[in-house]
């Protein structure tokens, strides 16, 4: 299977337009950098001896976590559409695009995820893709929404390590331009749901100065792409994905904390759920399916609780390992049985 696959990347290398080299080549060169920053300082051996010393009956509950997290973003991502869509093709494209995430550069597994269900049902391929970007929206939205939590817990409660934990990696500061971030995007869609054929218009004209064709393009495009964000004008829709984006956050913060298990490291759902936080802040530069990058985030998260460099590094070889390995084995299951091909999909 390792052959097959890499033989098939090989082919998608070959495919490629110019303009997608720059960004790939931009992949290698963070997942290679971060790599050699995360093993910096580390020794292969060290590396090993921590990660025999686990107690690997937690991997259960974590596996338990993971697959939960996969099928509920599957049924959120179901509430973006105006139809109702069948229950297993949608977690079936999610988990292809999770896979593809994994493998591939450039979050290429978000552009998979929309052609596979768009292909398979009667939706168009442009309103999932709209669908996909929203997901992504909400995930950022719920990631500064678990920032809040942490500090109002540390308010209440004043845990001592996770107050340290935020000074050191200045969450704050770093949830606090994110969270602006986010809302001026959410703010946009808001406006341009309420006003999206006035804006529409006003692009296709613009577009209309250099190529009728191009506008046309536009206006096709553009219209598909507002058909996704009807969502926003039902709040108890809106309410249903607030709700079930905690929970997948929250089963990936289990998924962690029983993985804090495996390890004996004593820290609880909480800090399981900073550690979220610092990772989702990490994985979004771009490499290589996360590698390299969420070394990173990991050796700066647990840093901040006082676990050096190694052991945090050990710990999130070993998670990465955990969450992404069923992911990608399933996901290349339902691709090929499908027919389908890398390189093809666009």
């Amino acid at each position: 299977m390792v052959s097959l696959l890499f033989g098939q990347l090989i082919r998608i290398l070959l495919k490629m337009k110019k303009t997608k080299i720059l960004p790939l080549l931009l992949s290698f060169f963070v997942t290679l950098s971060a790599l050699y920053i995360a093993f910096k300082g580390t020794t292969i051996s060290g590396i090993f001896s921590y990660i025999l010393q686990g107690k690997y009956i937690y991997v259960a509950p974590a596996l338990l976590s993971l697959w939960l997290y996969c099928y509920i973003r599957s049924v959120r991502w179901g509430l973006f559409f105006d139809r109702k869509l069948d229950n297993k093709l949608l977690f079936s494209a999610t988990v292809v695009g999770l896979m593809a995430n994994n493998i591939l550069p450039a979050r290429t597994g978000e552009v998979y995820k929309a052609y596979i269900l768009g292909h398979k049902s009667s939706v168009s391929k442009s309103y999932c893709l709209g669908t996909v970007l929203l997901e992504r929206l909400w995930d950022a939205l719920t990631l500064v929404l678990f920032s809040v939590v942490i500090f109002i817990w540390v308010g209440l409660f004043s845990t001592t390590g996770l107050e340290k934990a935020l000074y050191n990696i200045h969450v704050k500061q770093l949830a606090l331009i994110f969270g602006i971030l986010c809302f001026l995007i959410l703010l946009f869609l808001l406006i341009w749901v309420r006003n999206s054929g006035y804006f529409i218009k006003l692009i296709c004209r613009f577009a209309g100065v250099f190529s009728l064709s191009f506008a046309d393009f536009c206006s096709v495009r553009l219209t598909k792409l507002s058909e996704g964000l009807v969502i926003f004008r039902g709040w108890k829709k809106v309410s249903m994905i607030a709700v079930l984006s905690l929970i997948i956050w929250l089963m990936a913060a289990l998924t962690i904390y029983y993985m804090f298990k495996v390890f004996s490291i004593e820290l609880g759902l909480m800090a399981a759920c900073l550690l979220l936080v610092v990772i989702g802040l990490f994985v979004m530069i771009p490499s290589l399916g996360s590698l390299g990058t969420m070394q990173m985030g990991f050796i700066v998260g647990l840093g901040a609780f006082g676990i050096n460099k190694a052991d945090a590094l050990s710990f999130s070889l070993v998670y990465q390992f955990v969450d992404t390995m069923p992911v990608i084995l399933a996901g290349l299951i339902l691709f090929w049985k499908d027919g389908y091909a890398f390189g093809k999909i666009k």
